[in-house]
């Protein structure tokens, strides 16, 4: 799963929409791709990178956060679960 906010770890929430926008259209861009190819698993696994993003601008919406601490808190998931 790629982690390209990691690379907007000190921006604010203000600069999230610019992130999910970035992030839709490098979807898109493959989902487009993708039709031309008979690989329903790799569409399958952007459509759920779509969905990821969606969750994680209405998760920092509703809890008035940035993307730094998304990516803090993904990082400390990762480690417990270790």
């Amino acid at each position: 799963m790629s982690r390209d906010w990691h690379e907007h770890k000190y921006c604010s929430a203000e600069n999230l929409w610019h992130w999910v926008d970035q992030q839709v259209e490098q979807i898109e861009s493959a989902l487009d791709e993708a039709k031309h190819a008979q690989c329903e698993s790799y569409k399958m696994t952007l459509f759920a990178r779509k969905e990821m993003v969606s969750k994680i601008a209405d998760w920092i919406i509703e809890n008035e956060t940035t993307l730094g601490e998304v990516a803090t808190r993904w990082e400390l998931g990762e480690k417990e679960e270790e």
